[in-house]
């Protein structure tokens, strides 16, 4: 669904932001069962936020990995061949890949290919796939390596010959590894490691896994695990032990090192499991008791907070479930997939929660510039505003322009494609591309009582579920073609600017040269000669003919006639 944006009051050329665009309350999708099952689990989500991965249950199963789709609900996508369960945790940018844990074997899923079983490291006996690239051809998870005792970090692409232990600190062994998340571009794997002194270190996996980074932890902390890392690789989110009990939930930036996002009241511990495209938003869970989880989110705008509360208070409908894990979040943070359980049955269900407010709007990249158009021309000027989503891309973005009216009123409103009138000054044109990033201009008419004209001025809207910007904006001018000295570029056949520009410039002196020895006539030439544009009488002299010589006259009536208008 579209939002219709607010009436905007823009300074002229001012970018403004309209956070918090209007909307409903959230959204929420109890994503249900498979047939006979009794029990369901979130896993990942798509940028879009329409597209979930995860578990259910099933008769004969304990597990089965699932698609959703609003469109055909719940997908049984099985499980590899000979092998009893499957669960899916990760999914691909389009939501035609997917990763998880299948009996304790590592398996990726693609929509083309089906169930494909990634097995083990050497002599391990189990192992799970934590992440997914955007792409679908970068697996990562963690193996029990027997060879070394311990847990092992690894990575699958559909070259690499099998699973490939990623490499520990400097000085740490490969003992205690384990990569838990990787960027959409696949760049970046996230995790921890062993290292020289006690407990282990988050890191992130750099070069396709050739290099990694130690992360630290936070003060007073022993260990430290990441989790995930957005999608402009600039924020990494996890958990890790600190000065006080337990653990806590942390968002890393290079800039800001770790800090701890802190816990919703009355918790004892928190972690952080997922992190929106450009880090403003993270998801997890906090303790309240042994075994006892609560689904929890933290973003710039609200702090952290109990995410079941943080719904129902802002009208979402979660039909009596509580929220017990928060496992994924889509790019712009409007959208979260958790698990939640029913307190009558204590059984789990997936959910779904859309309309979030979240704290990231686009962002403008490249505001339009603006044009000039000709006089009743055909050919379009096209004005464009390059925007990207939180995190980069074009996810959920939306466009819509608009004008300013009244003129010069500073006041901009919504226009749509087709014709439009200036009720002021009668100026007509048409429009197309309204909703697109390139509005498109043409047609530009004065008013034929000739009226004077006041050029439009244009902003480029972009929305996405977080909030509405305004790029800057900019006037398409509509030239006079009132003085006889100013001429179409030479060899402008074919371009957008075809008609005078208003302008001394070297195409205009070109043809006042080429006008003595092309013998041009000058039809309605007025005041300068009937006979040719660039031959004048004397100037200050008694009424004469033109005398057919380039005089300095001549060039002082050429270089005048700008100063004129009409």
């Amino acid at each position: 669904m579209r939002l219709s944006p607010p009436l905007l009051v823009l300074a002229a050329g001012l970018c403004l932001s309209a956070a918090g665009a209007a909307r409903g309350a959230p959204i929420v999708y109890n994503l249900g069962l498979l047939p006979a099952g009794t029990e369901s689990a979130s896993g990942g989500v798509t940028p879009d936020g329409w597209t979930v991965s995860g578990w259910a249950n099933a008769p004969g199963f304990f597990a089965k990995a699932f698609r959703w789709t609003l469109s055909g609900g719940m997908q049984d996508l099985g499980v590899p061949a000979s092998l009893p369960w499957a669960a899916a945790n990760s999914i691909s940018s389009t939501g035609q890949a997917m990763a998880g844990n299948a009996s304790n074997r590592l398996f990726r899923w693609t929509q083309s290919g089906g169930m494909q079983n990634l097995g083990v490291y050497g002599i391990s006996t189990l192992g799970l796939a934590t992440g997914i690239s955007g792409d679908g051809n970068t697996v990562v998870g963690w193996c029990n390596n027997n060879n070394f005792g311990g847990m092992a970090a690894v990575r699958w692409t559909p070259t690499s010959g099998g699973l490939q232990l990623l490499p520990a600190l400097p000085g740490g062994l490969t003992v205690g590894n384990n990569a838990l998340g990787i960027s959409p571009d696949g760049s970046i794997i996230v995790g921890n490691s062993g290292w020289t002194g006690s407990g282990v270190r988050a890191v992130r996996w750099l070069s396709t896994g050739t290099i990694v980074q130690d992360l630290g932890v936070l003060p007073g902390g022993l260990s430290s695990w990441a989790s995930d890392v957005s999608t402009d690789n600039g924020t990494i989110v996890g958990y890790s032990h600190w000065s006080g009990s337990g653990t806590r939930a942390f968002r890393w930036t290079p800039a800001g090192g770790m800090v701890n996002l802190g816990i919703p009241f009355g918790g004892l511990e928190s972690l952080g499991t997922a992190v929106n495209g450009n880090g403003q938003a993270v998801v997890g869970f906090y303790t309240v008791a042994s075994n006892v989880k609560r689904a929890m989110l933290w973003n710039t705008t609200i702090g952290t907070v109990d995410l079941t509360n943080y719904l129902n208070g802002i009208g979402a409908n979660l039909s009596g479930y509580t929220l017990t894990t928060a496992t994924d979040i889509n790019q712009d943070g409007s959208a979260i997939v958790a698990t939640g359980v029913f307190p009558a049955t204590g059984l789990q269900r997936a959910f779904l929660i859309r309309n979030i407010p979240c704290p990231s709007g686009p962002r403008i990249i490249d505001d339009p510039i603006g044009r000039t158009a000709c006089p009743a021309s055909p050919i379009p000027v096209t004005l464009t505003v390059v925007a990207e989503a939180p995190g980069g891309g074009q996810t959920n973005l939306e466009y819509q322009w608009h004008i300013e009216f009244p003129p010069d009123s500073g006041q901009m409103v919504p226009i749509s494609d087709g014709p439009y009138a200036d009720p002021v000054s009668g100026l007509t044109f048409e429009v197309a591309g309204a909703s697109t990033p390139n509005l498109n201009i043409s047609n530009m008419r004065p008013a034929p009582g000739g009226l004077p004209v006041r050029d439009p001025r244009f902003g480029g809207g972009v929305t996405n579920p977080c909030a509405t910007v305004i790029s800057n904006t900019v006037i398409v001018h509509l030239i006079r073609p009132c003085n006889l000295a100013d001429i179409a570029p030479v060899g402008g056949t074919g371009t957008s600017d075809q008609c005078a520009d208003e302008q001394l410039t070297v195409d205009d002196v070109i043809v006042f040269v080429n006008t003595f020895s092309d013998s041009v006539g000058c039809p309605g030439a007025g005041t300068l000669g009937a006979c040719n544009v660039a031959d004048v009488c004397g100037i200050g002299g008694p009424p004469a003919e033109p005398d057919g010589e380039l005089t300095v006259d001549d060039v002082i009536a050429f270089v005048n006639a700008f100063s004129d208008g009409c």
